[in-house]
């Protein structure tokens, strides 16, 4: 049995033959004569008829008896494997399919038998079954019910209605399969190595429970780390990662059993040795599938999964710090035990390919970490693209699983042994031990609950006492961070606003907000900006502040002095009052702070100052920016770029976080080192709460409509726009009203006379507008206060006699005329034009642009204040005041 080494033909049947006998001059009739069909590499047999599943069942089985199974391998193509379950018994036999990996799988040496059931499975060219066929070693056999059914590419066809075509049942076929169990092929490797290796072999119930585990490690030889591996044909194998090390290399591709391999070692360790005497560091790339069931380990120092640049860092500099805490602890004491680290890191192509210099940084601190205890553990599928030279320099413990090609193989183990391992069986491990020979095994099988060894574990800990081994590096910053989680001492000059995180001295400190500097937060849409400054005013406000803001994205609120940059009125309002604040006294009082905050200031100066009134606005920003320090102004800003602020300006920021992922990380210049923090997440607060604690100043728009009654002052008839302050009426002389229709002429005189009517009770009132009322006194008392009201419609020549004496200088007559700018200007020779040229009155709507001149104003200046009724710019002796909002006689009041 077993005895063929080559896979050449196979015989069908039997058939009645003539045989020329050597010397024989006659041919003789030889009627058992075996009936033979080529199979050797590249032949294609084609099997059809009625029996055709039952002369394959029979060619398959007498080929299996004749070859052993580490001659030839027979590979289902397709969905054939249930329809063939008599064969599953048999060595030879693959589990799983042909697939795509069999094309990036090198040649085998033995001969390799495709099983096809379908025609179709091999009609293109393309097909993978047809492309694994050009390969050498590699034959066909394909069944069909007519001959037909047979592809064209058979090099020879049998037909099971002939005479003399051996069959076999499945059942039968099944107790050759039991029988060729009892053998072992001494060429073929798994068959001296068992397929599966279970935990429990090695390991017992009662081995796994707290008091043996804890009886284990205080037995367990400090001079040595040992790993139960898996079990060879010679028996168990053990890796000491103290004698046979210190660092580790494993490859193997997709399913092969690498990450069951790195899980099982993990947890045979921990169970053999206490977190006294080694701890471990579990990265997987892979998003911690891997270890996720050993991450629970009293052992287990960290777990790290989905490794970006700032993690990577983070990790390395908490490794270098580990190195250097070590050190420290032997220069002081060289008796002292330090349990051993073990990095361990799976998936290491992938990190490589996304976190380039990780790996040889990672290298660099294993070969310092030799002598203090540390042992790197990595494992990868391409092992030419992931391993440089400088990993397997320092791997002196090589363990290769199956691998795709055998130039992979013979560079980790110097075989290439591991190329041709079974998919059948993953966990088979080729392992070279620095220059010693090669050791193949199936790895240990973790078929136990691993969490109730966790718990084992945990409670072995327990009893002797140990405590939580020192983690080389503290808990990552949490992606969101409230303020209960952070020690918030109260700080005269400084407010907490997040966590530095600084692995290098194992520390997190407060990240503090200096509030006497500005203060500059970069990021993208949706990275926490608004959040960071929300939380800033918040603290800022709790602690007595004075705080504004502007929103460069939309959004305002009184209660919170919140302004829309595009509401040009709140903004200069706004502005102008810092501009105050800047130009008045000294302040005495240092924690009399004002703070702005300016949220996307990219938009305010990208949209926003591309007119005269835009670039004020901007230029008053700046002057606060430059002076406001000095007078306890300071400005917390955001923005998307560093250039959103210009250079001017960004050379006087102490303070710029720039913020990445997730939101509000950010990183922040440390004595000169660039560390990263997590900004806190904001409290929320009502704006009632903001209204209450902030100190109250009126932050508000021109009124569309003023009571005349709500002025305080008795002469006053109109609010300035720019601080809201009332503006009298003048005691003598004349005041011309220029407006358009429906501009709100009558209603400014109305509040005129109104307003002139409180400051001379009695007095004399006479209007022109109306000849009913001309004559409210009986005559002209040069005595008593005298108030006329014209229009251009005016006639009576009696108000040239006003306009006369307003000329001499008469003190106690006040002249009020209203006309349309057109009308003015098309009768010049009118009493209006004589009226105007004391260059006194108001300019209303658009004739405070238009028609500015007729005051002899001949630059007038845009507003931001709007259109109202009633509104307009007042100008005294032909000096503008500014623009004004007339109060209106016939709206009273809300009280």
């Amino acid at each position: 049995m077993w005895a063929h080494r080559n896979i050449d033909e196979v015989c069908l049947g039997y058939e009645t033959r003539e045989v020329t006998v050597k010397g024989d001059a006659v041919p003789i009739v030889v009627s058992q004569h075996p009936r033979t069909v080529k199979i050797a590499s590249g032949q294609v047999i084609g099997v059809y008829g009625v029996r055709a599943r039952q002369c394959v069942t029979a060619l398959l089985t007498r080929l299996a008896v004749e070859a052993g199974p580490a001659d030839w391998q027979l590979i289902f193509v397709g969905e054939a494997v249930e329809e063939w379950n008599c064969f599953k018994q048999f060595p030879h036999i693959r589990a799983t399919p042909l697939d795509r990996f069999d094309l990036e799988s090198p040649n085998e040496n033995r001969h390799r038998v495709l099983l096809v059931n379908q025609k179709e499975l091999v009609a293109q060219r393309t097909s993978i079954a047809r492309r694994i066929l050009q390969r050498d070693n590699v034959s066909m056999v394909v069944l069909g019910r007519e001959l037909s059914d047979l592809p064209a590419i058979c090099t020879n066809t049998v037909s099971t209605d002939e005479c003399g075509i051996d069959g076999m049942s499945q059942s039968t076929a099944r107790e050759f399969a039991h029988a060729l169990q009892q053998w072992v092929d001494p060429d073929h490797e798994a068959g001296l190595i068992s397929k599966r290796v279970s935990f429990s072999k090695y390991f017992s119930d009662s081995a796994t429970q707290s008091l043996a585990i804890a009886s284990t490690w205080q037995k367990q030889d400090q001079s040595s780390l040992n790993a139960l591996v898996g079990e060879s044909a010679d028996g168990p194998i053990a890796i000491d990662f103290i004698n046979d090390g210190p660092h580790a290399v494993v490859v193997g591709t997709t399913g092969s059993g690498k990450s069951e391999f790195l899980r099982s070692m993990v947890v045979t360790i921990a169970l053999q040795h206490s977190p006294a005497d080694v701890n471990f560091i579990l990265i997987d790339y892979k998003g911690g599938a891997a270890f996720d069931s050993c991450a629970e380990l009293p052992h287990v120092v960290g777990v790290i999964t989905d490794l970006d640049e700032g993690l990577a860092a983070r990790v390395l500099v908490s490794l270098e710090a580990e190195l250097r805490y070590r050190e420290q602890r032997l220069r002081e004491d060289t008796s002292t035990h330090l349990p051993r680290l073990m990095v361990v890191v799976d998936e290491l192509a992938a990190l490589k390919d996304d976190v380039p210099n990780f790996i040889g940084s990672l290298v660099s601190i294993a070969q310092r970490g030799r002598s203090l205890g540390i042992h790197l553990v990595v494992a990868t599928q391409r092992p030419g693209s992931a391993l440089s030279a400088d990993v397997l320099a320092n791997a002196n413990i090589r363990l290769a699983l199956r691998v795709q090609s055998a130039h992979d193989a013979q560079e980790i183990v110097g075989s290439a042994v591991a190329a041709g391992f079974s998919r059948d069986t993953p966990g088979r491990i080729a392992l070279r031990l620095g220059s010693e020979e090669l050791y193949i095994f199936q790895s240990v099988h973790l078929d136990v609950d691993v969490q109730s060894l966790v718990n084992a574990a945990v409670e072995a800990c327990t009893l002797l006492g140990i405590a939580s081994p020192r983690r080389p590096w503290l808990d990552a910053l949490p992606t969101q961070l409230f303020e209960n989680l952070v020690d918030d001492q109260d700080r005269s000059t400084e407010i907490v606003v997040g966590v530095i995180d600084d692995p290098m001295n194992q520390l997190q400190v407060p990240l503090l907000w200096e509030i006497s500097q500005h203060a500059f937060i970069v990021g993208s849409a949706k990275s926490g900006k608004s959040s960071a400054l929300a939380t800033m005013r918040n603290k800022s406000v709790a602690r007595g502040h004075q705080v504004f803001s502007i929103s460069c994205s939309g959004g305002s609120s009184s209660a919170t002095h919140q302004v829309d940059v595009s509401d040009r009125e709140l903004l200069r309002r706004l502005l102008q009052l810092m501009i105050k604040r800047i130009d008045g006294p000294p302040i005495l009082d240092a924690d009399e702070r004002w703070i702005l905050f300016i949220d996307d200031i990219d938009i305010w100066r990208n949209y926003f100052i591309d007119d005269r009134i835009g670039l004020d606005n901007w230029t008053m920003f700046e002057r606060i920016f430059l002076e406001g320090p000095s007078r306890n102004i300071v400005c917390v800003i955001s923005g998307v770029q560093p250039t959103a602020i210009p250079a001017m300006l960004s050379s006087r920021l102490k303070q710029q976080w720039i913020l990445t992922s997730p939101p509000g990380r950010c990183t922040v210049d440390c004595d000169g080192r660039e560390l990263f923090a997590q900004l806190l997440m904001p409290v929320k607060v009502s704006d009632s709460a903001l209204e209450t604690e902030s100190k109250r100043i009126d932050l508000r728009h021109l009124p569309r409509l003023i009571a005349i009654d709500s002025l305080t002052r008795v002469s006053s008839w109109a609010v300035a726009a720019e601080d809201l302050t009332e503006i009298p009426l003048p005691l003598a002389g004349s005041v011309c009203v220029f407006g358009v229709r429906d501009s709100g002429r009558s209603m400014t005189i109305d509040a005129m006379r109104q307003a002139w009517g409180k400051l001379h009770s009695p007095g004399c009132v006479f209007d022109l507008r109306n000849q009913a009322e001309a004559n409210v006194c009986d005559g002209l008392d040069d005595e008593q206060p005298t108030l006329v009201l014209a229009d251009e419609s005016t006639a009576d020549p009696s108000i040239r006699e006003f306009l006369d004496q307003a000329a001499q200088g008469r003190c106690n007559v006040l002249i009020i005329a209203s006309s349309s700018p057109n009308f003015a200007r098309a009768h010049p020779e009118h009493w209006i034009n004589t009226m105007r040229r004391t260059r006194t009155g108001l300019l209303l709507g658009r004739a405070a642009l238009e028609d500015a001149d007729l005051f002899g104003v001949y630059t007038p200046q845009q507003h931001v204040y709007g259109e109202a009724n009633g509104r307009g710019l007042w100008v005294v002796d032909g000096c503008p005041v500014g623009i004004v909002q007339s109060a209106s006689a016939k709206f009273e009041a809300v009280a």
